[in-house]
């Protein structure tokens, strides 16, 4: 007998599952695997009546299984392993054909397209949309549009295999075997499809879903055997929620860990959600129908995307329906991943740095009024013979400059005064370079819950060319799969974090890992101390737990490398943050910055004029004003000040406990200033 022997995606691990070229209606067909891992394997097999499981056990580094056809056509047989998926598939004759032996060709009528459809003789497949002409290949037709490529037995007319490519088809090739060209420039045959996510638009999965509803809309759902055979995961998410099962969803969760996405990492944007937004919607809206039905639908996002847009704010209100259906056990478990996903998120956004910037510098803003009022009798008196406080600077600037409010300031006044100008404007670099971090972070290339994809590796390649190590880890974990012995060196030269060192796999390399993060579920896993959530959701679906950035992680890293950047040319990366709207803006700010800098190191190096407190009854008066100001010498008092400041805002965002604050922060200043000097009149 003549075997096929199909492989995809395993041959690095010598995998392979073998079955017979051909077989017969009512026989049996015998099908093996060689070099698996001990253990359970479900198969799918997807035949023209449509799809069944079996479930098989290896041992001894494989198995051997059989199954009987009832339907003549074409067989295929899928399992996944170790995150990758096999296929094989075998042509099944009818009972009253020899098996073996020439055969006369069946005659075949040439498919024609139409507007309208694909015609067969009498028989006709409805279409919509811009669909290619068709290629045929012995007594088989291929058609494709968008994602989507269709099969079609010429010899008594059906759809017999639906083909779902990870992006737009672009080209298909019949010679020497059917093969597509992708719009990312693959050329992929249609038998190794498997394995990949998904990189072409969103926006594309209309093709799937028109073609399921047109044909539903003529009535011809039967022409279409396939239809609900093996899918992948976007083909289902471009499937109406109403008609997903919870083995759908099961499938598709399975399927996404099979392609290299992870619930360690994010998803985003909104043509994604064009498509999840009915299926999130889904868990509320079968609330209706019981327990099991709404804990389907969000526990499939649980399990396999924690991450998209808005699944925060879905599992709170779930875990509180749990609560009020008198399972508080249910909603436990959502608010311990709640409490996960907060430590996977960024430390923190360019928004909040932006207002860490403005808080320093209204901060010093205060700061240089205060100043400003308490020395200005000291410095009219000291420059009245030289024009005075303002036409001074033009007759004599050098003696003016002596004379600089920073000369009567005490040094914990000066140094103070400083580092608010140091922290206004490192907050202020900060914010630029999150932002530009966020620009990468947000790009479609790193919000497809995956890294594995071909244009996460281009995008990391591109950042990676300046050699920064902590972008190395992250290319060396995209390349893992793809490219084994690069990753290899990327991560080895990575810094030592976590995930850097699961994925390099030593046994001391784990011990490391599990020292540096003891909590770190796949370190605890490799050396046996146990998991969290998602370590049943891999095992179960058979995909080996690997170490896997985080979002905080990548955008850590990303942070990290745009801080090495600066360091490496200054310059060149300030005047490439996003905030400037003109190059010769961001010349000036630096120019702006590096003066005022200048005055500030001044500051400490003039000395401090003898009378320096003098006026001691106005300056009462002008600390009872500014809230702390008594100690802002000793450091502490611009903590009231802070106090105050953020009461003010919270009160004026609408927060009535801002006012609280405020009023607090003002008692404990007035307490004090009228305890400080009250003890002083009593000396």
């Amino acid at each position: 007998m003549t075997w096929v022997f199909v492989l995809l995606l395993g041959v690095a691990l010598g995998q392979s599952l073998n079955l017979p070229a051909e077989g017969r209606v009512g026989q049996a067909l015998e099908f093996s695997g060689q070099q698996f891992p001990p253990g359970n394997y479900s198969l799918e097999i997807q035949g023209p009546s449509g799809v069944q499981q079996l479930n098989v056990q290896a041992q001894q580094g494989g198995f051997k299984s059989s199954f009987t056809p009832t339907v003549p056509g074409p067989y295929r047989l899928r399992v996944s392993i170790n995150g990758r998926i096999l296929e094989a598939q075998t042509q099944v004759l009818a009972a009253t054909q020899p098996p073996q032996g020439p055969a006369t060709p069946p005659e075949i009528t040439p498919p024609v397209l139409s507007a309208d459809g694909l015609a067969v003789g009498n028989w006709k497949l409805p279409l919509r949309g811009q669909w290619s002409p068709p290629k045929v290949l012995g007594t088989h037709a291929f058609i494709y549009q968008g994602p989507l490529v269709l099969e079609i037995d010429l010899t008594r007319p059906a759809v017999v295999a639906h083909y779902y490519p990870p992006a737009e088809v672009k080209a298909l090739e019949t010679d020497p075997e059917p093969a597509v060209q992708l719009a990312n420039g693959l050329r992929l045959p249609l038998t190794q499809l498997g394995g990949r996510p998904y990189e072409g638009s969103w926006d594309s999965l209309a093709v799937i879903r028109d073609y399921r509803e047109h044909l539903k809309a003529q009535g011809a759902l039967a022409l279409d055997p396939a239809l609900n055979g093996p899918r992948p995961y976007w083909a289902y998410f471009a499937t109406a929620p109403e008609e997903i099962t919870p083995a759908d969803l099961e499938a598709t969760g399975k399927d996404l860990l099979a392609r290299g996405h992870r619930p360690e990492l994010r998803w985003g944007g909104s043509a994604l959600m064009r498509w999840l937004t009915p299926w999130a919607a889904q868990v509320s809206t079968v609330r209706r129908q019981g327990l099991e039905a709404s804990l389907a639908w969000s526990d499939f996002f649980l399990k396999y995307m924690p991450q998209f847009p808005g699944s925060r704010l879905l599992f709170a209100e779930q875990a509180d329906w749990l609560e009020a259906q008198g399972r508080p056990d249910l909603a436990e478990r959502y608010r311990v991943v709640l409490r996960q996903l907060e430590a996977w998120s960024v430390p923190f956004s360019a928004v909040t740095a932006k207002a860490w910037a403005w808080m320093a510098l209204i901060l010093y803003a205060i700061l240089a009024v205060y100043l400003l009022l308490i020395y200005l009798p000291n410095q009219t008196r000291d420059l009245r013979g030289q024009g005075g406080w303002l036409l001074s600077w033009l007759r004599n600037p050098l003696l003016r400059l002596r004379h600089t409010v920073l000369a009567y300031a005490s040094f914990g006044e000066r140094l103070l005064f400083a580092l608010l100008f140091v922290l206004a404007g490192g907050s202020l670099l900060l914010a630029g370079l999150a932002s530009r971090v966020e620009q990468i972070y947000v790009q479609d290339a790193f919000s497809r819950g995956t890294l594995r994809s071909q244009a996460a590796q281009e995008a990391l390649r591109a950042l990676s060319t300046s050699s920064t190590p902590v972008v190395d880890a992250l290319l060396g974990y995209s390349l893992k799969t793809d490219n084994p012995e690069q990753a290899r060196r990327l991560l080895k030269n990575a810094p030592p974090w976590a995930f850097v060192l699961v994925n390099q796999g030593d046994p001391q390399d784990l011990k490391r890992a599990y020292q540096i993060a003891p909590g770190y579920a796949p370190a605890r896993e490799a050396l046996g101390l146990g998991g969290d959530f998602w370590t049943s959701i891999y095992r179960e679906a058979g995909v080996l737990r690997e170490g896997v950035p985080n979002p905080r992680l990548i955008w850590t890293a990303l942070l990290q490398s745009s801080v090495q950047a600066l360091q490496r040319d200054f310059l060149r990366t300030w005047t490439a943050l996003p905030f400037w709207d003109r190059e010769w803006v961001a010349w000036v700010s630096a120019l702006l910055f590096l003066l005022i800098l200048l005055y500030h190191v001044l500051g400490f190096l003039i000395p401090r004029p003898r009378e320096a407190m003098a006026f001691p009854r106005w300056k009462q008066g002008v600390q009872l004003i500014f809230p702390g100001s008594p100690w802002y010498g000793q450091g502490w008092g611009v903590l009231i000040l802070v106090g105050a400041a953020l009461g003010a805002w919270a009160w004026y965002q609408g927060d009535v406990r801002g006012m609280y604050g405020l009023i607090a922060a003002l008692v404990i200043h007035l307490l004090s200033w009228a305890l400080r000097y009250a003890r002083r009149s009593t000396v």
